[in-house]
């Protein structure tokens, strides 16, 4: 693992919350904070199947995640884009 994967490795390790961007029908975005974890491979969000962020993503996979320190901490931040593959 080179230097930079290992940041990125680190820094989705540690306890956040990230911020679940996932588009409405109309093609307007969606975002909202939500528990992550990260296993060095894959990004996994966990939520109730009925709600409505789940429904968003069974229409239209494509999403995107944005994990951020909070204000008064140094700028840091990692962005994963993509489409998401559902489990139950």
């Amino acid at each position: 693992m080179n230097e930079r994967n290992a940041k990125i490795d680190k820094y989705l390790r540690a306890t956040r919350i990230g911020m679940l961007g996932t588009l409405n029908e109309d093609g307007s975005p969606n975002l909202m904070p939500l528990w992550y974890d990260w296993d060095g491979e894959t990004l996994r969000m966990f939520s109730d199947p009925r709600v409505a962020k789940m429904r968003r993503l069974r229409g239209d996979p494509r999403a995107a995640v944005l994990v951020a320190e909070g204000v008064g901490a140094p700028e840091a931040w990692v962005s994963v884009e993509g489409t998401v593959a559902l489990s139950e």
